[in-house]
């Protein structure tokens, strides 16, 4: 066999010769297309630390296009997909960290792959990895642990991390831990760091509560915390339909809430909440929940507010609102 054809035949040699061709593999190009709508690969990390649901969707995309290729090309795969782009390790750092891969990242961190920009072990917490977080932190001691790490996994509701860091290794967080698994409805997460942590929370996590609808967090709250909420929580929770909430609220706490109660309720067609608000609270409303119910539609609403809120008479005055009326009428 001549020597030209032993080099092309040869599973090692060929591929090097082809490594200094230009241009990219045919079965990387799909993993790098799927990203390409992005100003940058790396623009993953702004959405991780900024916008969790774009960063969920954008990981969980590429992830449904990267793990069929890496189960049919492995490792050796791995390294050629690297060479096309630098920025492809740090994608598929991502990945690996999202999903609780400890084989793949393994191997990337012992062939020095892993960038150390990239928080994994906060990555890991937050989607609830605990096998990766103890191989990171306790076999490897390569993993990096922030007051951040605890605050995503209690947002994500990932309890059995927030007990591990706690219980185990007793790592800082901070008061937006309890922020955010009450802003999430995490009320076991809440429950926990409650009795077993110091940080406490701030008004944020009523009010969060309160406007996403998590009556039972908003009750643990009031019940077991001093920090209260504000009038956002009244505010909030009535534009959104909450008529519990609002309730409890009225009731069982003196914040009370502003005029941007009644109006957020007529603006959203909630003419429940927007006859409570009137029978029940003294706030009132403003001339624009009239406006906003006229404007989307809600004419139940507009007729309820005419026959039964005092509103300035001016507003019967404004040409647009009498035309829109007559012609809801």
């Amino acid at each position: 066999m001549s020597s030209v054809l032993q080099v092309l035949t040869s599973q090692e040699l060929f591929p090097l010769v082809a490594g200094f061709q230009s241009g990219i593999y045919a079965d990387v190009r799909p993993l790098l297309r799927v990203l390409s709508h992005l100003p940058s690969p790396r623009s993953l990390y702004y959405l991780m630390i900024g916008n969790y649901d774009d960063f969920r969707l954008e990981i969980s995309t590429f992830g449904s296009i990267f793990q069929p290729w890496f189960q049919q090309h492995g490792y050796r795969g791995i390294e050629r997909l690297f060479s096309c782009t630098d920025s492809m390790a740090f994608v598929v750092e991502l990945d690996a960290a999202y999903r609780g891969d400890v084989n793949l990242v393994d191997y990337m961190e012992a062939h020095g792959h892993l960038d150390p920009l990239v928080p994994l072990v906060d990555l890991a917490a937050w989607t609830g990895q605990l096998q990766l977080i103890r191989f990171l932190v306790d076999e490897r001691h390569c993993g990096v642990v922030t007051p951040t790490t605890i605050d995503w996994a209690a947002c994500n509701g990932q309890l059995a991390v927030v007990e591990y860091f706690t219980n185990v290794m007793w790592a800082p967080c901070t008061t937006q831990a309890m922020d955010g698994a009450a802003r999430c409805g995490h009320l076991n997460v809440v429950k926990f760091l409650h009795s077993a942590r110091s940080e406490g929370c701030t008004t944020s996590a009523m009010d969060r509560a309160a406007c996403y609808g998590f009556l039972d967090v908003v009750e643990f709250l009031h019940a077991s915390r001093t920090e209260g909420c504000t009038y956002r929580a009244m505010d909030d929770a009535a534009a959104n339909g909450h008529l519990d909430i609002v309730k409890f609220l009225s009731t069982e706490r003196l914040e009370g809430c502003s005029t941007e109660a009644m109006d957020g309720a007529a603006f959203n067609g909630h003419l429940d909440i927007v006859k409570y608000l009137n029978e029940h609270r003294t706030e009132g409303c403003s001339s624009d929940a009239l406006r906003g119910a006229l404007a989307f539609g809600h004419h139940d609403i507009a007729l309820y507010l005419k026959n039964h809120v005092e509103l300035p008479p001016s507003l019967w005055s404004d040409d647009e609102v009498e035309d829109e009326f007559w012609i809801e009428s």
